[in-house]
């Protein structure tokens, strides 16, 4: 698949250009972007302005590039798809104490995401009064 044809599939399914996922766009990725040229792109996604230029030296070349571009595209179908057979999942969580508005501390349950963006709190112990 050609540089042009995954910018087609990221676009088609509104991905992140930089990490390839779903649910953000790359103004707000965190990613650090290509490691070739450092811009807030995919590396799979970089266009390489001699490489345009020039034909391809080899099938060899070819061949791997086209085994590797065959995973990616793999790898953002299977981000887009759910098992098809239920499975338990685990969750780690931790019990915390958090200080309420008068600095006592409140007994709660969070759960730990380390990949998550963002912080929630149910409205029960954002708004408690004892």
């Amino acid at each position: 698949m050609s540089v042009s044809e995954r910018k087609d599939v990221v676009t088609k399914f509104k991905l992140c250009f930089n990490c390839l996922n779903f649910g953000h766009q790359v103004e707000s990725c965190y990613y650090p972007g290509c490691p070739r040229c450092k811009k807030k792109h995919n590396s799979r996604l970089h266009v390489d302005s001699s490489h345009m230029s020039k034909p391809k030296s080899s099938t060899q070349t070819e061949t791997q590039t086209t085994s590797q571009d065959n995973a990616v595209c793999h790898a953002m179908t299977s981000n887009k798809h759910a098992p098809s057979t239920t499975s338990t999942v685990m969750l780690a969580t931790a019990v915390i104490n958090v200080h309420d508005a008068d600095g006592r501390p409140q007994r709660c349950r969070a759960i730990l995401d380390s990949g998550s963006q963002l912080n929630f709190i149910t409205s029960t112990p954002a708004f408690k009064e004892d």
